[in-house]
């Protein structure tokens, strides 16, 4: 087994691990991410592919359950049979996976999990999907199946359906690394250094980022992950330079290292204890310390010691 293990089935494991602990325990994914010790034991390019083969799973979930309901005539047991099936059809339709080496690792996969008694069901599903999945695919809507629906009418309500089919359709592929540049007269310098491109809004995107912790520049603090958009809030706000700046919503920490990149004294609250310390790492790895103060607190009800110059309040957080 560990020859196995050593040829890309520890890879799939972790992945379904990573899923498990998403979808049965209704852990954020960014959570599990950061804390999964197995996960940080592969090399950089196991990694990717576990980010890879967890997110595509979870962003084509509704196609991976309508595959599965056309060859399974009952519901799964194992409950968790489902998840090794995910990690299985995920790599046949949507990744550049061999079909025997995708086949081959969820089968010992399901051994390797407890589920020996179900590795003929799991071929059996695989090689339909092989044979019938990309006929199935094209009768599929990705949008309709995926996306939930109380989010789509969301959607054409604030944006209406055109413009809301395209963010749907967006939602449905790997989203870009952006990163922002912690002294900005240096964005040119890190643009060419990590390979990426200069936005108009400021923030560095990478086009092949792999393992963040790894790139140049991560470990000491010139720069860090934050979405284009995510970075705008703080933009407007203009010259800080000196003025005191309450972030609300705080953790975690992309706009607190703005404020306090440009030269703010922030007060980060937020009401997660935990995800505060995810903001106080950050804030160390960058160097910001002696600019923050990090408090704990529900930003509906809590009140500053004193008057201040400025709030920050991005709203709604819900990461969409």
């Amino acid at each position: 087994m560990n020859n196995l293990l050593d040829n890309g089935l520890q890879s799939r494991r972790v992945a379904f691990q990573i899923l498990q602990e998403v979808l049965m325990r209704n852990t954020p994914l960014d959570q599990v991410l950061d804390r999964h010790e197995e996960l940080k034991t592969l090399d950089s390019r196991d990694k990717s592919f576990v980010r890879m083969l967890v997110g595509t799973s979870l962003r084509r979930k509704g196609q991976l359950d309508d595959m599965i309901g056309r060859v399974a005539e009952k519901e799964l047991h194992p409950a968790n049979l489902r998840y090794v099936l995910y990690v299985g059809i995920t790599q046949l339709l949507f990744m550049n996976v061999p079909h025997h080496a995708a086949v081959n690792t969820t089968v010992e996969l399901a051994e390797l999990e407890n589920m020996s008694g179900q590795k003929g069901f799991i071929n059996a599903v695989l090689r339909r999907i092989i044979s019938e999945g990309q006929e199935w695919q094209k009768k599929q809507d990705p949008v309709q199946m995926n996306i939930p629906q109380w989010l789509l009418k969301l959607w054409i309500e604030d944006y209406g359906l055109r413009e809301a089919a395209e963010i749907a359709q967006a939602s449905l592929s790997e989203a870009h690394t952006d990163i922002t540049i912690k002294n900005a007269s240096e964005q040119k310098y890190w643009a060419e250094e990590l390979k990426g491109t200069v936005l108009p809004t400021g923030s560095v995107r990478l086009s092949a980022a792999g393992n963040i912790t790894e790139l140049s520049g991560f470990e000491e603090g010139h720069w860090w992950v934050q979405d284009a958009s995510a970075s705008l809030p703080a933009k407007i706000l203009g010259d800080l330079n000196g003025k005191t700046v309450i972030d609300l919503c705080a953790a975690p920490g992309g706009k607190t290292a703005q404020l306090a990149a440009g030269g703010a004294q922030v007060v980060a609250v937020d009401r997660s204890a935990k995800r505060l310390e995810r903001l106080r790492e950050n804030m160390d790895r960058l160097h910001l310390t002696d600019r923050v103060t990090i408090m704990v607190g529900d930003g509906g009800v809590w009140q500053p010691s004193a008057p201040v110059d400025v709030v920050l309040l991005d709203a709604p957080c819900t990461a969409t």
